[in-house]
């Protein structure tokens, strides 16, 4: 845990008439509180709330000061983390005018166009999905993908996250004929860009068996299961997060298969269900 308060009193007791290396030191000073929340960010979940609560006041000083001395590329980017940090909290209210915020100054400052304004747009998106705003998430998730594929090209990465996402969104709704060719398209562009050993391939296994899952469909959501399964063992290793996920989704298909083999035949089916 960083402990910045101080610091912050000491820069913001500074006179305004002090000179430009007081003012590029106070910069310098913000961009690291900045690069803070990007480290708590990478941290597991069960650590980041404490991170949050720790690096959060920092953050909405720093997205006063740049406010004020209007720095918006800067701005932009501490307003995502704060909005990203507020939603981690379930402060849904406190984090949508920061997201909203930041995307305004990206579509000004770039263009409409740009990643960056796709970023923030499924930023926004993934807040109205989590407040059950389906229709305002929608539209999101569909335009960030249209600029990501317009401005990178449809074999580039964040094009595949990009689809993941919408593809996942559908599901959630039971959408699934629209789910699974963005499912596919995804898996398939991870696999060409990343190679077939990366975790995000283990990932975009995942989701497509639980597409099939979700279907009933276990013929064909065990196989992916097990190479995802497999992969993210050898890749992240048996006690990683993703790795348990995999294994606790493809434990519970095995038992739905189990069931619906003993539903339809008189001779129940035994079978160990620890993958």
């Amino acid at each position: 845990t960083v402990q910045l308060h101080p610091l912050i009193r000491e820069f913001f007791g500074m006179k305004r008439s002090q000179m430009a290396e007081d003012e590029a030191m106070k910069r310098s000073f913000y961009l690291a509180i900045i690069a803070e929340a990007d480290k708590a960010g990478n941290k597991p979940e069960q650590s980041l709330l404490k991170e949050t609560n720790a690096v959060l006041p920092h953050l909405a000083e720093a997205s006063k000061q740049f406010e004020a001395a209007g720095n918006e590329e800067t701005l932009a980017s501490c307003l995502a983390w704060l909005a990203f940090l507020y939603y981690f909290q379930g402060r849904y209210a406190e984090a949508e005018p920061r997201y909203a915020q930041a995307l305004e100054i990206y579509q000004r400052q770039l263009g409409g166009d740009h990643p960056d304004v796709a970023r923030s747009l499924n930023n926004l998106a993934f807040l109205y999905y989590f407040q059950g705003r389906y229709a305002e998430a929608e539209p999101r998730y569909v335009q960030a993908l249209e600029i990501y594929q317009r401005q990178l090209g449809g074999d580039h990465p964040d094009v595949a996250s990009s689809l993941n996402y919408l593809a996942e969104f559908y599901c959630s709704q039971g959408r699934y004929a629209e789910a699974e060719p963005r499912h596919m398209q995804a898996l398939e562009i991870r696999q060409c860009q990343l190679g077939g050993d990366h975790p995000d391939v283990a990932s975009s296994l995942n989701s497509l068996a639980r597409l099939y899952y979700s279907q009933g469909r276990y013929a064909e959501a065990e196989p992916l299961y097990i190479k995802a399964l497999e992969l993210s063992d050898r890749v992240l290793g048996v006690a990683h997060s993703t790795t348990m996920t995999i294994r606790q989704n493809y434990a519970a298909c095995l038992k739905a298969m189990v069931s619906a083999f003993n539903a339809a035949s008189p001779m129940p089916l035994s079978r160990s269900l620890d993958p």
